[in-house]
């Protein structure tokens, strides 16, 4: 079969000179006295007594999970290093490490077009989640042009891990190549399993919440249309990313994650009404907090919030002990902006799903 191109979900981190710019718009706008900026230019300050992250499969180490030199013979290119899912970190791809698991991705030495060898996979201990089921390689093609590429999706087990993943060969190869190329993955993974010896399982954060309820029930909970005084406000499953290791949305609901799209039905944004946003969040997750600061994060006050933070893309990132709540405007005016009219939705969804 046919399949659009592959999509890479992880975020890009805006260098802090335009996250300075875009808070700029922000000096000065409050919301009832519930939030405004501490300054255009004030760096977030990391909370207090964070608890570690939980012990990663294969210590984090990508490198040990898949080597360069290995997979460059399997998938018919040289590959480069692995790029960690830790260096651009989001719910979706912090939730691989909430779980005790580690995600990696390689490409092709010096193709920067995403027209040659790729793997993508996350690596996470199975017994951290229940739900995740084993595929045998799914094999499809992508066009790009005249490059036409292979590509196959799996899950395997070694040793009491799972490895979740999208691998492509070089352009040129098979489908059938493809798929030779995953059973080769698969038992270098095996090997690599065995020597690290058995996985740890994660411990469940103080204050992590459980299982979020669907979209609209969370919606309905925290009185969001009230709330924000957006009556025809309804709510939505999220998009997920276009392409991604099969496992991934097992591990993301294990993790307590949810993203939700809070828009309106006729794609029109009543007189009076905020903007549509998406909601996200993630339990257990608050030793991120250094890398969103270390990605430039800005100070953003949050009456009631110790640790709250402006990041890319105008991002409302705030965390409630260990669970994380992020909002982002999809107003096409000066998102920024929009944030204020946002932020009375952060308390209530907060309740709803811990209950208090």
């Amino acid at each position: 079969m046919t399949s659009p191109h592959r999509n890479r979900f992880r975020s890009t981190i805006l260098a802090p000179a335009i996250l300075a710019v875009s808070l700029l718009a922000l000096a000065g706008c409050t919301a009832g006295g519930t939030a405004a900026p501490t300054g255009p230019d004030v760096p977030a300050e990391v909370a207090p007594s964070l608890p570690p992250a939980p012990a990663a499969a294969f210590d984090g180490d990508c490198d040990s999970v898949f080597a360069a030199a290995d997979l460059s013979d399997v998938l018919g290119q040289p590959m480069g290093n692995p790029v960690e899912y830790a260096a651009s970190p989001s719910a979706l791809t912090v939730a691989v490490e909430v779980v005790g698991g580690v995600g990696c991705s390689w490409q092709a030495s010096g193709n920067e077009t995403g027209e040659g060898a790729y793997l993508d996979t996350i690596v996470f201990p199975k017994a951290a989640v229940p739900d995740a089921e084993l595929q045998d390689p799914y094999c499809y093609s992508t066009e790009n042009g005249d490059t036409v590429l292979n590509a196959c999706s799996f899950t395997a087990e070694a040793s009491g891990y799972l490895v979740s993943g999208v691998a492509y060969v070089r352009p040129g190869q098979s489908e059938s190549e493809a798929q030779a190329a995953v059973g080769a993955l698969v038992a270098l993974f095996a090997t690599s399993a065995e020597s690290v010896g058995e996985p740890v399982l994660p411990v469940t954060a103080d204050g992590a919440w459980s299982t979020p309820p669907e979209c609209e029930v969370l919606s309905a909970a925290a009185d969001l249309p009230g709330v924000l005084n957006s009556p025809e406000l309804v709510a939505y499953v999220a998009d997920g990313p276009s392409e991604a290791p099969p496992a991934l949305f097992s591990v993301a609901s294990a993790a307590g994650y949810f993203s939700c799209s809070l828009t309106y039905d006729d794609g029109e944004t009543p007189a009076g009404s905020v903007p549509s946003f998406t909601l996200t969040g993630l339990a257990g997750a608050s030793f991120v907090q250094p890398r969103l600061v270390e990605a430039g994060g800005l100070s953003y006050d949050v009456e009631g919030y110790d640790f709250s933070v402006l990041t890319a893309d105008d991002q409302l990132n705030v965390f409630d002990g260990s669970n994380w709540l992020t909002i982002v405007s999809s107003a096409y005016s000066s998102e920024a902006t929009e944030l204020p009219s946002l932020v009375p939705a952060v308390a209530p969804v907060f309740a709803a799903l811990t209950g208090q």
